[in-house]
């Protein structure tokens, strides 16, 4: 816990860092649920073959906001072309993956218990 959490490179308008910490995952997810009703389950959908352009957007926004608190929804969607969608994807899910899968330490005496408050 308390590790920071991975950016990955992407060139959008200008060159970019997507950081999907857990405050990006919850509030892509209130974006997604104030767009359509529905928020529940975007990581999986994310992960699917048909993950609705309104996932992969709310994703790649909250996983701006870090550098641009006041980066707009609707200019985040106007960077990116339809033929862009798979490269955006892939970026994404390699962001996820940094963040959910985190290497064990070698040692299992080294490894930090789990604090919450």
């Amino acid at each position: 816990m308390g590790e920071a959490v991975k950016s990955i490179p992407i060139t959008l308008d200008k060159d970019r860092a997507v950081r999907l910490s857990m405050n990006a995952l919850i509030t892509a997810e209130a974006k997604v649920m104030d767009i359509t009703g529905r928020g529940d389950g975007i990581i999986g959908l994310m992960l699917s073959d048909t993950c609705p352009l309104t996932v992969v957007i709310a994703l790649l926004w909250a996983g701006l906001l870090h550098e641009e608190p006041d980066l707009a929804f609707n200019k985040v969607a106007e960077m990116v072309s339809l033929d862009e969608i798979s490269s955006v994807k892939t970026v994404l899910n390699l962001a996820m993956v940094k963040h959910l899968v985190r290497e064990k330490p070698a040692d299992p005496l080294q490894e930090k218990p789990v604090v919450v408050n």
